[in-house]
């Protein structure tokens, strides 16, 4: 049988935060075959469940894969020594090569471009208190912070007890924001394939939407560090972002990004190539939205 060659890598963090770029992991096939996936996805492979570490490798791949496609794992191991008490994770990830699986957390390439000349108070709070959770996230602790409280969370960051991820970022964001937020959930399919063991389609995100003087929600990612998304002078929500990313309408974006506390203008080819992650892991077409408001 032809092999195909994906990469299958160990991620150093959970979900929606890098610290430490993945490091590629040799697969062996021995055991049975597991067929992930619908049409869409096509994938086969093969696991070996006797292994004291999860082993997969494709064994078959058809139309619908690229060589970029990956695979990537997140052991329960990995997240018990996080503090978390959570199943194994294997995750399809499209269209990405290993070495663009990364965020700068400061966003400095953004001072490389314009600042933005139109801000208004709530993207100046919004930029200032990203900057204030960026500056008070320290992993060193190597425990995940597990509060649902944005003060609480900031008091722990900043005395170094635990760092945020992704949901910590929106949770203080939309706790300390004056402005009207909702918390918005991006989750994929999730299939069980094993005892503790999940496949997503895709890795899930959290982030935020603030509410604009016009009534309208727009999104606003605390992790990412925008403080908005336009297209034409409008602000877009998450799901008419994602919209445009399938579409692909990314020339037509400008994002407000965010560097301590002041905020920057990038086009959408800039910002997608700055941090490519947003396209190909998070906000990806087949996402659905749940929302929270606190």
């Amino acid at each position: 049988m032809k092999r195909w060659v994906f990469c299958i890598a160990f991620l150093a963090l959970p979900l929606c935060a890098f610290v430490e770029a993945p490091k590629p992991v040799t697969a062996q096939v021995d055991d049975d075959v597991v067929v992930i996936g619908s049409a869409e996805t096509k994938l086969r492979i093969q696991i070996d469940w006797r292994s004291d570490e999860l082993v997969v490798k494709p064994i078959q791949s058809v139309a619908g894969t690229a060589q970029d496609d990956l695979l990537r794992w997140y052991s329960r191991d990995y997240f018990a020594g996080l503090g978390q008490d959570s199943p194994g994770y294997l995750i399809y990830t499209r269209d990405i090569a290993l070495s663009q699986i990364f965020s700068d957390p400061k966003n400095d390439y953004a001072e490389h471009y314009q600042k933005t000349s139109y801000q208004n108070p709530s993207d100046d709070a919004f930029a200032a208190l990203r900057w204030d959770i960026i500056a008070a996230n320290d992993s060193s602790s190597g425990l995940l912070c597990s509060d649902n409280d944005g003060a609480t969370l900031m008091e722990k960051m900043r005395s170094r007890k635990c760092f945020t991820a992704c949901s910590g970022h929106s949770i203080i964001a939309a706790d300390l924001l004056e402005q009207e937020t909702r918390i918005i959930l991006l989750h994929a399919d999730a299939e069980d394939i094993g005892e503790n063991i999940k496949f997503l389609r895709s890795e899930w995100h959290t982030s935020l939407e603030r509410r604009g003087a016009d009534g309208s929600w727009y999104l606003a990612d605390p992790t990412f560090g925008f403080a908005y998304v336009e297209a034409a002078g409008r602000r877009l929500s998450a799901q008419e972002f994602i919209d445009a990313l399938e579409f692909g309408n990314a020339d037509k974006l400008t994002f407000g990004v965010t560097r301590q506390g002041a905020l920057y203008s990038l086009s959408g080819e800039t910002m997608l190539r700055e941090e490519p992650t947003l396209a190909s892991l998070y906000y990806t077409p087949d996402k659905r939205l749940e929302y929270q408001i606190r």
